[in-house]
């Protein structure tokens, strides 16, 4: 789930099947279905024969079975993909990594370091409480830190079944796979000891016994949100591990043989679950009578937005120096993204007003353009006209002669000596 642009990503194929490696979504804001990109072409098919590269031509990745391993990191705009069963005569597997970033529509390999889980059928979900992405091969949890680009074993566990999905509950910090006869579920919090432990409930044995159940956390009735198939929709309270039901007509009938996994995903900003079952059936919502919301946003009208601080030409330096912007909708702003020459700054800034500071120190000195991009709850966005700013960072006193030279500087108006560890200040 795109949540930025309240839509369902699908990317998938490969193995022994299709072999093209475009991304298709399904918008809630305009009720269409797009295809986000092209193919590489050629493919990894060539004439009747194919080998098992998970690179392609191009630069791109090679199709796949994607299992449970697609994650979006919304406080990058990117979505994760961790290995998979390639497309290539014997679906060999892969334990590459790959993010898609929308803002710029290009794919990137990467090559991350620490302990990269082992070529393997995964379950992965993304942390909203640290901007980490979770991830369960057939025996061990792992960790990936974007801003780091590493992976990190955290528990040595025994084996598990592969027909699991995975969710995690950000209000109890936990890890929860299940499928094909297992439930299992991993306390995520800071200091845990990421032992997996038995989860046992009641009532829910249709979505438990299933291979790779849909399952989705909703955030208004905080609790776990799953399907099997059919017209039942399964919640799970975490409090009483217990599951209640709410059965409608209308719904796309059995589930997929090869499952469901994050093609049922929860929308924040309708307030409905998406589904895509099967290529060739339509696209689904459903609501929960408990949930509320309202119907599919037919707002098409944008954000404004204009940067505020710093002005226009500014000579700035030093490591808080304040970006701030106006932003207004019609119905309502839902978050602003402030930019440094293209890039993301920081988290977005979800409440008014919309402020952060940006460590100049980081960046060189120089011409630099400020940005910033609003956003409403139909996933309309405007991007702020750009302000030009000068870094003026002086660097590092190096010596005691260097400080006597700075010092003797027109426009100097105190200097502090310097001591024996030669710190010095100016």
């Amino acid at each position: 789930m795109d949540t930025l642009r309240n839509r369902l990503v699908i990317w998938g194929g490969g193995h022994t099947s299709y072999y093209g490696n475009e991304l298709y979504s399904v918008n809630l804001t305009d009720l269409t279905i797009h295809r986000i990109n092209d193919p590489s072409i050629p493919t990894n098919y060539h004439g009747g024969t194919n080998t098992c590269v998970t690179t392609l031509a191009d630069g791109t990745p090679n199709t796949r079975h994607t299992y449970d391993s697609m994650s979006y990191l919304p406080n990058v705009d990117r979505m994760l993909i961790i290995g998979g069963s390639l497309g290539c005569e014997n679906g060999g597997g892969a334990n590459d990594a790959w993010t898609f970033d929308f803002a710029t529509m290009t794919w990137h390999l990467m090559s991350p370091s620490g302990t990269v889980p082992p070529a393997d059928v995964y379950t992965s979900a993304y942390d909203p409480n640290t901007g980490k992405v979770f991830v369960h091969d057939s025996y061990d949890l792992y960790v990936y830190d974007y801003d780091a680009n590493r992976f990190t074993k955290l528990s040595p566990d025994t084996a598990v079944d592969y027909h699991l999905t995975a969710v995690i509950d950000p209000v109890r910090k936990k890890y929860v796979m299940m499928g094909n006869g297992q439930a299992w579920f991993y306390d995520i919090s800071s200091g845990s000891s990421y032992t997996r432990q038995n989860l046992m409930t009641t009532g829910g044995d249709a979505i438990i016994n299933a291979r790779y159940p849909g399952l989705a956390y909703d955030p208004v009735i905080d609790q776990i949100v799953a399907w099997s198939g059919g017209d039942t929709v399964y919640k799970l309270n975490l409090d009483t591990n217990v599951w209640t039901t709410e059965t409608f007509t209308g719904g796309p009938g059995a589930a997929q043989i090869n499952g469901t996994y994050k093609r049922w995903s929860y929308s924040p900003a309708s307030n409905v679950f998406m589904l895509v079952n099967d290529m060739n059936q339509d696209a689904f919502a459903f609501r929960l009578n408990s949930g509320g919301g309202t119907p599919p946003s037919t707002d098409s009208i944008p954000p404004t937005i204009s940067l505020t601080a710093p002005t226009f030409g500014a000579t700035i330096s030093g490591s808080g120096v304040t970006v701030s912007a106006n932003a207004t909708d019609n119905v309502g702003v839902v978050g602003v993204q402030f930019k440094v020459d293209g890039t993301n700054v920081g988290a977005e800034d979800t409440v008014a007003p919309y402020v952060i500071l940006w460590n100049t120190t980081s960046a060189t000195n120089g011409s630099h353009t400020l940005s910033a991009v609003a956003r409403d709850a139909a996933g309309n966005q405007t991007t702020s006209a750009s302000l030009s700013v000068t870094v003026n960072n002086a660097p590092p006193i190096s010596s005691p002669s260097d400080f006597s030279t700075r010092c003797a500087a027109p426009g100097v108006i105190k200097c502090v000596g310097f001591d024996s560890d030669a710190d010095f200040n100016i």
